[in-house]
């Protein structure tokens, strides 16, 4: 029969865990800034890019230690991602998009399609393209083996030194 003896030395433990109180918060910002950062490249991947203004609008935010926001500023967004009521839209956005995405050149053609559009989206406003929910889709492992990772990298920082 083998005896197996576990000592705890207290003071020791009692010093590694106000270490870790400094320790932790550091690395694992490191961990969550790196999350933020590649969640935000996948969602700049799976965002429309017709005219790139939302899709360069993806920022990341540091609101605290550890805390970050990953969202797009432009003031559409949530239209896009969401989708939209019924609503009378602007004529100059619709000919940028119409212009850029069906290449329509002929100015007189240009402003009827914009025209027919903004009947379209008065009547059934517009489809969601929910890029966001499909990058929380995708990233979601891996938001949490990033965290894992400095979960165990800030332990191990406190506990092996």
């Amino acid at each position: 029969m083998t005896i197996l003896n576990i000592v705890v030395d207290a003071a020791q433990l009692e010093k590694r865990a106000a270490q870790a109180i400094t320790v932790l918060p550091a690395t694992l910002d490191r961990f969550v800034q790196r999350g933020a950062n590649e969640f935000a490249r996948a969602e700049k991947k799976e965002a429309p890019k017709a005219l790139t203004n939302l899709t360069n609008s993806i920022q990341v935010r540091k609101n605290h230690v550890a805390d970050y926001s990953v969202a797009p500023t432009v003031k559409y967004a949530p239209a896009v991602n969401n989708g939209g009521r019924p609503h009378w839209a602007p004529l100059n956005p619709l000919m940028d998009w119409l212009r850029v995405t069906k290449r329509v050149t002929d100015k007189r053609q240009l402003r009827a399609r914009a025209k027919g559009l903004q009947r379209f989206i008065a009547a059934h406003g517009t489809k969601a393209n929910p890029f966001v929910q499909r990058t929380r889709k995708k990233m979601d492992d891996r938001v949490i083996a990033l965290l894992r990772e400095g979960v165990h990298a800030g332990l191990k920082q406190v506990f092996e030194s």
